[in-house]
């Protein structure tokens, strides 16, 4: 996995006074200048108030797993900090970092920077044209590139280890350019769905606890819920968004039929007029229900056809044929089961488009008679068995 690991910096204007997403000037160089600065980053995957920012210095709790973003890009800089940092295999900043957390995990790709541990140190990261150099103690401990990034975000990481940070001071050495790759990973206006603590978004019902559980950065779900609908809905209502949601089926695999579907969305049949099957390696599947009804689930497990149907309008033969076909993937995208997969919809009006990991298998596709509103469902509706792991949703809505 591609991690750029950021120089931990937040920038001395009082972030309320900066323009979002413009870097601070070298004269405001104190990156935590006050509690206000402060307040203008961003905690992903764990609650902001697992750090503290006290007398020039910033302090992480023991447990989560989640990060502190930037408020703004950052190009060419020089960041200078002195820290303390306990044992730990997990890097201590990222720099040149996405805004979201990459495929399967609670950290975000970038160029990753990791502290002596046990001892106060004092650091100095410099980024010039592609290239990181960083110095302890005044003595060069490590050079990299930034991959090809002339931008990213700066995040201080959290894990099972306690860091402190003072003397944090950052100058930025040439304006920012803007993100250019326009992926929704870059884009800071995603919202959390899930602070990596409680369930605190979502209808919990008596037959849910125990069942659909916090596990850290993880929403993790054993398939035994005992309401009549298993599924955990969003308290909220959405209408037009952008969502991004991290899945892994985790129930151990077996091979089972399942039936073929022609890019028609058709079911394929065998000469006998019979329904044709292959043997396929099944996990169980779960499923995203959007504006509050399951004839809008967007379909998830490995199967013959691809995830990211839409489910109740394939199989509905009322619907006109190029519907159905629309609503069918166009290639099969996921990954094996046990292994993670990252899905992103865009759903405008009645207009829905599904990015499983990185590939479009429904493009625009219509959904005649989709409410105008409605909450989000993580699905589970029909089997005792079906046990997976949602992680990383993010929503923007438009």
């Amino acid at each position: 996995m591609k991690r750029v690991v950021l120089a931990l910096a937040l920038t001395g204007c009082c972030w309320g006074a900066c323009r979002p997403g413009k870097p601070p000037s070298a004269a405001q160089n104190a990156l935590f200048q006050d509690t206000a600065a402060f307040g203008n980053w961003t905690a992903i995957n764990v609650p902001k108030q697992e750090w503290s920012w006290l007398n020039d210095t910033l302090q992480t709790q023991a447990g989560g797993s989640g990060y502190l973003r930037s408020p703004y890009l950052a190009g060419d800089f020089i960041l200078s900090f002195d820290a303390f940092a306990e044992a730990g295999e997990t890097p201590d900043l990222v720099v040149f970092a996405d805004a979201l957390p990459a495929k399967g995990s609670p950290y975000p790709d970038g160029s990753p920077i990791f502290l002596e541990k046990k001892k106060w140190n004092r650091y100095i990261v410099e980024s010039t044209n592609g290239q990181i150099r960083v110095f302890a103690g005044n003595k060069l401990v490590r050079t990299m590139s930034t991959a090809g990034r002339t931008a990213g975000y700066i995040c201080f990481l959290k894990d099972a280890s306690v860091r402190k940070i003072t003397r944090i001071r950052f100058t930025a050495t040439s304006p920012a350019p803007a993100a250019t790759d326009g992926s929704a990973e870059m884009d800071p206006r995603f919202q959390p769905l899930y602070n990596g603590t409680e369930l605190s978004e979502f209808q919990l019902k008596p037959g849910h606890i125990g069942h659909w559980t916090a596990a850290g950065w993880l929403i993790n779900y054993d398939g035994l819920s005992t309401e009549q609908d298993k599924c955990l809905w969003t308290k909220k209502s959405y209408r037009d968004f952008e969502l991004i949601a991290d899945l892994r089926l985790t129930r151990q695999p077996t091979a089972e039929w399942s039936p073929v579907v022609l890019p028609s969305g058709e079911e394929a049949r065998n000469p006998d007029g019979s329904i044709k099957q292959v043997l396929e390696l099944y996990a169980g599947d779960t499923g995203i229900y959007l504006r509050g009804n399951s004839k809008n689930q967007v379909n998830i497990g490995y199967r013959y056809l691809g995830s990211g149907e839409i489910y109740g309008y394939r199989v509905d033969k009322k619907m006109p044929a190029e519907l159905r076909q629309a609503v069918t993937p166009l290639v099969k995208a996921d990954n094996f089961p046990g292994q993670w997969n990252r899905f992103y919809l865009r759903l405008v009006k009645d207009r829905l488009t599904v990015k499983l990991n990185g590939i479009t298998v429904i493009d625009n596709a219509q959904l005649p008679g989709i409410a105008a509103e409605g909450p989000l469902a993580l699905q589970d509706d029909h089997a005792s068995n079906n046990t997976f792991q949602f992680a990383n949703l993010f929503l923007r809505e438009l």
